[in-house]
């Protein structure tokens, strides 16, 4: 019976989002998972362990990274931290934080906080935006990263890729 348990976490296998490289073509997907399966001309979907995020794409003009990360607890306790507690989890390695924004928004009509911070990342200067959202028992992280020059360039894009995201 031990061979035959789910892990505690994993990704999520209900959720469907623009594929970037199909709408824009100066988007490139970044390390395809295997068991990504596309499900239809426009938009992405995914399941299996969690490792990386569930699909990424980095832009060829602005080296921007635009993301989305799933992770679902099916056994075992839920968490009830809030939206705030795990997006700070999801930033700790972002260091000498300046101008943090917040705000409380929705995505599809399920409840998001929508995070801005100007930081160092893996030793560069970097702006990034994060949209958390909880839908049953996944958490879903979209992320948008890339030099604060350049942050305005790729914004309506990562804006329509947090739109386009339906979960069930």
């Amino acid at each position: 019976l031990f061979g035959n348990v789910k892990p505690i976490t994993e990704r999520s296998s209900s959720f469907k989002v623009m594929d970037l490289e199909k709408k824009n073509g100066h988007w490139k997907k970044l390390d395809r998972l295997q068991n990504e399966t596309p499900t239809d001309d426009s938009e992405t979907s995914n399941s299996g362990e969690p490792e990386t995020s569930d699909v990424a794409w980095q832009s060829v003009v602005t080296d921007a990274v635009i993301s989305l990360t799933s992770t679902c607890q099916y056994k075992g306790e839920q968490t009830n931290e809030d939206l705030k507690d795990l997006t700070d989890r999801l930033l700790i390695s972002v260091r000498s934080v300046k101008n943090r924004t917040e705000r409380p928004t929705d995505v599809n009509g399920v409840p998001a906080l929508e995070t801005t911070v100007l930081g160092n990342f893996e030793g560069r200067n970097m702006k990034m935006q994060t949209v958390g959202l909880r839908r049953k028992q996944c958490l879903y992280d979209l992320i948008y990263v890339v030099k604060p020059d350049k942050f305005e360039s790729d914004l309506p894009t990562f804006q329509n890729f947090v739109a386009s995201l339906h979960v069930d």
